[in-house]
């Protein structure tokens, strides 16, 4: 049987509410800087696709349309562009969207599977983690036209997620480097 997820809004009283009722699932939403918008992936056209939701689960703008899988979006601080994991040319790579006209660009070269794109709200750089010749995840950083990639983590066993801290200062991600999933932070 298939289950499908879909977005709740919660408010800081304890109500909640329901706001995607799609067919299939509401998967890695991501609020942009403006605070009225989310990009989000959606499953209800059968392919996961990318949206641009308002915060009553009102499609605005259907963001992608090509084959394959397209998920954990992360808005430029401008709301103009959103990153992106795709495996619409075979592996999984980066991707940047252009939400006006819908174009995008790859931005990922090496390794096959790199996801989880974070944007720094206050500089033009994009954190993801990418799966190394050793078969593990590690995080790195690289301009939003793909340039001037560097890893920030080395062979600690799954790093994972990366986010950033609101200032942009900070990094914060998952690990196993002692065993279990937990999260470190780093400059």
């Amino acid at each position: 049987s298939n289950i499908d997820w879909h977005l709740w809004k919660s408010h800081l009283d304890g109500q909640q509410r329901q706001i995607t009722k799609f067919k299939g699932s509401a998967l890695g939403p991501a609020m942009l800087a403006n605070g009225r918008e989310l990009v989000i992936t959606l499953s209800k056209d059968g392919n996961p696709d990318l949206y641009l939701l308002d915060l009553d689960g009102r499609v605005q703008k259907r963001l992608t349309t090509k084959r394959g899988i397209n998920i954990g979006p992360s808005p430029s601080p401008d709301g103009k562009h959103v990153c992106f994991a795709s495996d619409r040319l075979g592996n999984l790579h980066i991707f940047m969207l252009n939400v006006e006209t819908g174009d995008a660009e790859r931005l990922t070269r090496v390794g096959t599977l790199n996801d989880s794109c974070a944007w720094n709200p206050s500089e033009d750089q994009v954190l993801f983690s990418g799966m190394d010749a050793d078969r593990e995840f590690d995080v790195f950083s690289m301009d939003s036209r793909g340039n001037n990639m560097e890893r920030l983590t080395y062979d600690a066993k799954n790093n994972e997620s990366p986010s950033w801290s609101p200032d942009g200062k900070l990094v914060v991600f998952s690990s196993r480097r002692e065993g279990k999933n937990r999260l470190y932070v780093m400059k």
